[in-house]
């Protein structure tokens, strides 16, 4: 029964790290818009591991399931990272 409700409660916890994320854009408005948004973005994407951990652990699922989830998170936080730094050159 646990792993047919992980994906919905990762969802739901995604959910959550994700209006934490927005909600963080009122202490980094003092930012440069673009890297509050970058920012903001890995705020929401770091909690999202955090509580992606703690479903996984408190639903009693093999942690393997937790690292592809992690895996999944990293590489397009990296992604993202790569993408600004491409930005970054066009413009200097």
């Amino acid at each position: 029964m646990a792993l047919m409700s992980l994906p919905v409660v990762l969802i739901m916890a995604g959910l959550v790290a994700s209006i934490i994320g927005i909600l963080s854009m009122k202490i980094l408005e003092s930012y440069n818009p673009a890297a509050a948004l970058r920012y903001a973005t890995f705020i929401a994407a770091g909690l999202f591991l955090v509580f992606g951990y703690a479903v996984v652990y408190y639903l009693d699922v093999n942690n393997g399931v937790y690292w592809a989830v992690f895996s999944g998170c990293i590489g397009r936080l990296k992604g993202l990272q790569r993408q600004a730094r491409q930005v970054q050159q066009q413009i200097l």
